[in-house]
């Protein structure tokens, strides 16, 4: 008779192993090993004809093969005497499994990057998942794989939510091992401070603004702030440099003032309960009250677009109306659109070359109604 062990090659530790034999002319045969550790399930222990046939086991390496790191398999005919009993001895390698560990700072405000510490042993191949690939559909296809020699990469979570996190490991002889932390990473929302005043500029005969907060939720979610939902403070500076009391904690706060031309930056910052910032600035103006300039005549006919038209020039009011009317007392225009100016018509029929009177009307920010002629 004859047997023989095919050789498997390593074979990695932790795994149940694989192992053929070939035999010929033998009736029976057996499967061992010399320290006799591990276990042997399948057909190790059977009766064939007399053709040559083929025997694969499974066998599961015991404490001491792994303490030695390699086991000798037996394959051994056991036929009735009459012919010697054939033997063939195998020594397999156990490979040990790449195995380690990773950390990272776990928690932060979007966009997060944060950079991960491999401590691994016996890998030749390092493949990462960053577990963010459904938060970012417009990235590449393998945004969130990083696949290479790499132990300690760094990654960008753009957006806010709890992401698991795994790194595959190989061995050079195939071995391999995935570590999987679920819910390992967490994102915060980071608000989007915004605000607009209700006006841009005012006059000193009211200098007060009412200032509309639109902050949003994140800079993924276009939802308005909800400052108990999303435990958020508000921190605003007016810009004012006489006092240190331009400040306020209010949603939309309402400031005045002091009755002084110039302009003042205005400044929030948004604050969350897990320390995300967000900061956004605005100018607002004082001008002094109302000043009005008339010009004493125009040329409709004039090759200058301006002079085409009568302008009155107005600023610093909230309401305008300009009223023109003959030397007898006809209205022949009227506007309350101080850009659109007198064309010299009435009725869509010029005009006479002649004296005409204006009146003005305008309201100031304090509601105040001045009226200017000539």
């Amino acid at each position: 008779p004859k047997v023989t062990i095919i050789p498997p090659g390593p074979l990695c530790q932790g795994l149940p192993f694989t192992i053929r034999g070939t035999m010929e002319k033998t009736t029976s045969f057996r499967w061992s090993t010399e320290n006799k550790s591990g276990n042997f399930t399948g057909a190790f222990n059977n009766v064939t004809d007399t053709f040559a046939t083929d025997s694969v086991v499974s066998y599961l390496p015991g404490s001491k093969d792994i303490i030695n790191s390699s086991f000798a398999v037996i394959l051994q005919s056991t036929d009735n005497g009459l012919c010697p009993a054939a033997y063939d001895r195998e020594v397999i390698r156990i490979e040990k499994q790449p195995e380690g560990d990773f950390s990272a700072v776990q928690e932060g405000c979007e966009p997060f990057e944060t950079l991960f510490e491999g401590q691994f042993t016996g890998q030749a191949f390092v493949r990462w998942n960053f577990g963010d690939s459904a938060a970012t559909p417009n990235q590449s296809p393998n945004y969130h794989i990083l696949e290479g020699e790499e132990t300690s990469p760094a990654h960008t979570y753009k957006k806010y939510g709890t992401y698991p996190v795994s790194v595959y490991l190989r061995s050079p002889f195939g071995c391999d091992t995935t570590i999987t932390k679920t819910d390992f990473i967490k994102v915060n929302r980071t608000p989007v401070a915004y605000f607009e005043p209700d006006k841009p500029k005012t006059t000193v005969a009211l200098p007060r603004f009412t200032f509309l907060n639109k902050s949003r939720r994140s800079i993924n979610d276009g939802t308005d702030l909800v400052q108990d939902e999303d435990s958020v403070s508000y921190a605003w500076d007016f810009g004012n440099p006489r006092t240190d009391e331009d400040t306020s904690s209010a949603k939309s706060p309402t400031y005045t003032y002091d009755a002084e031309v110039g302009e003042f930056i205005v400044v929030l910052n948004l604050q969350t309960n897990k320390g995300c910032v967000s900061e956004h600035t605005d100018t607002v103006r004082i001008e002094p009250d109302i000043t009005v300039f008339a010009p004493n005549a125009f040329r409709p006919q004039s090759e200058q677009e301006r002079n085409k038209r009568f302008y009155i020039e107005v600023d610093g009011q909230l309401t305008f109306q300009l009223d023109i009317f003959t030397r007898w007392g006809e209205l022949v225009y009227t506007s309350n659109d101080p850009e659109e100016g007198w064309d010299g018509k009435f009725k869509g029929t010029e005009c006479q070359q002649d004296v005409y009177a204006w009146q003005v009307t305008v309201t100031s920010y304090n509601g105040t109604i001045y009226k200017y002629s000539g």
